[in-house]
């Protein structure tokens, strides 16, 4: 069996959190060698947490700052380095009358936090967008993952009104029963599945409310079962598109849906069938999601193919983004006009969802939930500008990538990016289809990608790590100097 080792000193000082933490305590309860371990190193931390202050010497600070002291991140092999310092410090506390203002002096002064200079990197945020898109798009009941959205946005809960009420749009009060009602997980499923059977091409319609000003998106979109889907970003007519922009890069594989995000979507919220509508002329069912009895969003399915139709999701009563076809044409023995371009992704490797506890051990964040019902959907460690590791979380209603790199963040050329406070911390977010918030915490870059609304990312991202106050206060410098010492004076460990 494995022991903790250097863990318990992180155990002791409080630097192990969460899932580490529970693994670390538990393992100490079965393993008598751990175990002592532990204990002693709570009888050393409390003795010297227990010692009277003493002054030291005038000079004594003075002498020690002519000793050669080891950088943090220095390999712990430099034996030479080790020996020559080793004399001296035994020559030190010989010669000293108190050996315990000596051994704590000398502890404060090698406890000083030692620098470890990161890296800054930028992060690929076009990659990591094209990756979110990738593997979102082709979700029948999200929006698709179109870049940012024209013209400068900012969150409407950002704008303070001066006067009066905005003029919201809000959804029509609906009367909903807790539980899932077997009808509308039925015209889900069909909705799922649809894009396998049915070809269409039509004109979509997507308008974000959450956003101030209100931000509106017309698509040309082009789907056929095992060819693939097209979207290009219309200007008014049909045929006036500026570019393709995304593509689904496994829509041609048979059977490429999954039942994963309903099944997600079943475990956060409450289905019903709340009325029928009419929409281009189709007879539709209209299935909304709810908790506690109010509605998160709504979902027009078409009775006759079972495609989706349009998409409403709210925030409180009110619409935050609304999707939906304002053309449509469902199509036999269709072909793609021309294939839609693979977007640049990085490789990716697909690691066990079990590897999870393992990351976050190593300092990776793998939760397996965020906040907002957000569940652990897939880890991938991409190739790119440095090792990345990609975490893909969901609620079913929308989705999201967290990517984490390892460095300080250069935040000059995060182009379109806009300082916000979120929570307690300044993140750099670009708003749009997907939002990007960009934030550093502890020498890494966190980078989130989300079809979400504002109000659910940034409960999302306020749950994340953040950079906390640094403080190098007296008991932590010198356990950390206690440490050092103990491996200048012991080259063997």
């Amino acid at each position: 069996m494995s022991h903790l080792h250097h863990k318990i000193s992180a155990l002791v000082d409080g630097e192990l959190h969460g899932s580490a933490r529970r693994r670390a305590v538990d393992h100490t309860r079965h393993c008598a060698d751990c175990r002592h371990e532990l204990e002693a190193t709570l009888a050393l931390k409390r003795r010297m947490a227990g010692l009277s202050a003493t002054e030291p010497p005038p000079d004594l600070f003075a002498s020690l700052d002519g000793l050669p002291r080891r950088r943090l991140g220095e390999c712990s092999t430099s034996a030479p380095h080790r020996a020559k310092l080793a004399p001296v410090v035994r020559k030190v506390l010989v010669g000293a009358g108190s050996l315990s203002v000596v051994v704590l002096s000398l502890a404060y002064v090698v406890g000083a936090p030692g620098e470890t200079p990161a890296e800054r990197v930028t992060p690929p945020v076009d990659e990591y967008t094209a990756e979110f898109a990738g593997d979102t798009g082709l979700a029948p009941l999200a929006d698709p993952a179109v870049g940012a959205l024209p013209g400068d946005i900012r969150p409407v809960a950002q704008v303070v009104s001066q006067g009066g009420a905005e003029t919201v749009p809000t959804s029509s009060p609906i009367s909903l029963s807790t539980g899932d009602d077997l009808d509308a997980v039925h015209a889900l499923e069909r909705a799922v599945s649809a894009p396998d059977r049915v070809a269409y091409e039509g004109i979509r319609q997507v308008q974000t409310f959450d956003t101030q000003p209100a931000a509106t998106l017309r698509l040309e979109v082009q789907h056929v079962p095992g060819q693939g889907t097209s979207f290009d970003v219309a200007n008014g007519s049909w045929h006036d598109s500026t570019a393709t922009f995304v593509a689904q890069r496994e829509a041609a594989a048979p059977a490429s849906l999954s039942s994963a995000p309903l099944d997600l979507l079943l475990d956060a919220y409450d289905l019903s069938v709340v009325s029928s509508a009419t929409i281009l002329g189709r007879s539709a069912t209209v299935i909304a999601a709810s908790r506690d009895g109010v509605a998160s969003a709504e979902f027009w399915v078409d009775d006759q193919t079972g495609l989706l139709l349009r998409r409403e999701t709210y925030d409180a009563g009110r619409i935050t983004r609304s999707s939906g076809f304002t053309e449509l044409r469902v199509t036999r023995g269709a072909f793609l006009r021309h294939l839609p371009p693979e977007l640049e992704v990085p490789p990716a490797t697909t690691l066990a969802m079990t590897s999870a506890p393992v990351l976050n051990d190593d300092g990776w964040t793998c939760p397996g939930a965020l906040k907002a019902d957000f569940t652990l959907t897939r880890l991938d460690s991409l190739q790119t500008a440095g090792d990345v590791m990609r975490a893909s979380y969901s609620d079913g209603l929308s989705s999201l990538s967290l990517f984490e790199q390892r460095g300080r963040l250069d935040a000059s050329a995060l182009n379109g990016f806009t300082p916000t406070t979120m929570g307690a911390d300044e993140v750099f977010v670009r708003y749009g289809l997907p939002t990007v918030a960009v934030w550093e915490s502890a020498d890494t870059v966190y980078t989130v990608v989300t079809d979400a609304s504002h109000a659910v990312s940034t409960t999302v991202i306020s749950g994340l790590p953040h950079p906390s106050p640094v403080t190098s206060g007296m008991s932590e410098r010198l356990v950390s100097g206690l440490r050092r010492i103990g491996s200048f004076v012991d080259p063997g460990h």
